[in-house]
């Protein structure tokens, strides 16, 4: 059995082993203003709104699609970067990305909180909606580790702001968190 879990850029198909993330496509709400369009305007006008339609919108089908590849890109480069961050991913031309599936981490959202705040100080606001959620992180054998790679704020810590090392030491804190919750 699948289970289905939708985020603001992509869909979760979660399988007994697999987790498999898809960008957004709000096709409904698109595919009926595109019919009433061409029932309007003719066959050409779906095709002027596609064109128009700016990508940084996420509420249209290029603009989720765009965000969903663009995370879907930085997640899987992430885990490859920084597998001690982000859980391994495959990625089919960022169009699918493939994560094994991991049990979440068991801990209140106010204790990851306390330990990215003060692992990162300031900083761990950048991570955005990534600590809203304890279903963002996922313990392999190794330890804890982001399941969600794909925001732009832990590409930035990592990257050009060069806090991998107090995300890696607030990882290992939830790890012997989640190990001490377990006894």
């Amino acid at each position: 059995m699948v289970e289905v879990r939708k985020g603001s850029d992509r869909t979760v198909l979660l399988s007994e082993n697999y987790a498999i993330k898809l960008p957004v496509i709000n096709a409904g709400s698109s595919i009926r203003t595109a019919y009433g369009m061409y029932d309007r305007f003719g066959a050409g006008a779906p095709i002027k709104m596609w064109r128009r339609e700016c990508g940084e919108s996420p509420g249209g089908i290029k603009g989720g699609l765009m965000h969903g590849l663009i995370a879907n890109w930085r997640e899987a480069r992430l885990a490859q970067q920084f597998p001690e961050v982000v859980v391994a991913t495959k990625s089919i031309a960022s169009v699918i990305n493939v994560q094994p599936r991991l049990d979440t981490l068991a801990l209140p959202v106010d204790d990851v909180m306390k330990v990215f705040s003060r692992n990162l100080k300031v900083r761990a606001a950048m991570l955005g909606h990534m600590m809203d959620d304890v279903t963002n992180f996922g313990v392999t054998d190794d330890g804890v580790r982001f399941l969600d790679g794909g925001g732009s704020g832990l590409e930035q810590l990592l990257g050009r702001e060069g806090k991998g090392g107090n995300i890696v030491a607030a990882l290992n804190e939830l790890t012997h968190l989640s190990a001490e919750n377990k006894i």
